[in-house]
């Protein structure tokens, strides 16, 4: 069960001053979180200290150049190891699905976390539900949790137990022997054996 420590959860959170007058400013402000206006963070940028994770948000409908997002979030990676892009799509159009593939694609295999929103609040719910669970205390409850879990899975696993009945092969009986096993001394053939008597 929630205490009320966990129920009134606050953190201090800074913010780009190009989002001073963003309607989630106003929302955090009201659940009393800890807001700090900065110029020296990234461009449309919420920083969560204590976490360690940082959110950008990127809204299509704003975007002329595609070129100029890629920087930003090239720049945005580079200073946060763990950085969000929080894709406000309020409806799913055709250029909002391009933006987003190509974002995909061109940053495909790095470290980057893609999150879409449809409206304030949830942008608001996906960064203080990620920024919680990865603050301490609870980022250990959670990880303590993961592996829990995952010893449960592996303890009722019906493929590990059907892997343990599966009979040793060959090669893991040569290595559970320690290699008793010798190579085989080459004989000389006869005809060979003969020849090399008489020289």
């Amino acid at each position: 069960m929630a205490t009320n420590a966990e129920t009134n959860w606050k953190t201090t959170i800074i913010i780009n001053t190009s989002l001073q007058s963003h309607e989630t400013v106003k929302l955090l402000k009201a659940q009393q979180h800890k807001i700090r206006l900065s110029d020296t963070v990234e461009l449309d940028s919420f920083v969560f200290p204590q976490s360690g994770t940082a959110f950008k948000l990127v809204e299509p409908e704003k975007v002329s150049d595609l070129s100029i997002i890629e920087e930003q979030i090239q720049k945005f990676l580079a200073l946060h190891q763990n950085s969000f892009v929080l894709f406000y799509t309020p409806f799913h159009g055709e250029k909002q699905l391009k933006m987003l593939s190509h974002i995909q694609e061109r940053f495909f295999g790095r470290t980057l976390y893609i999150l879409p929103v449809r409206n304030n609040y949830e942008i608001i719910n996906g960064m203080l539900t990620i920024a919680k669970a990865t603050t301490k205390p609870y980022v250990d409850r959670v990880q303590s949790r993961m592996a829990s879990i995952r010893s449960q899975i592996l303890d009722i696993s019906p493929v590990l137990e059907m892997l343990k009945k599966l009979p040793k092969t060959s090669e893991e009986d040569g290595r559970a022997g320690g290699r008793r096993s010798q190579a085989p001394s080459r004989r000389v053939p006869p005809k060979l054996s003969s020849t090399l008597g008489r020289t």
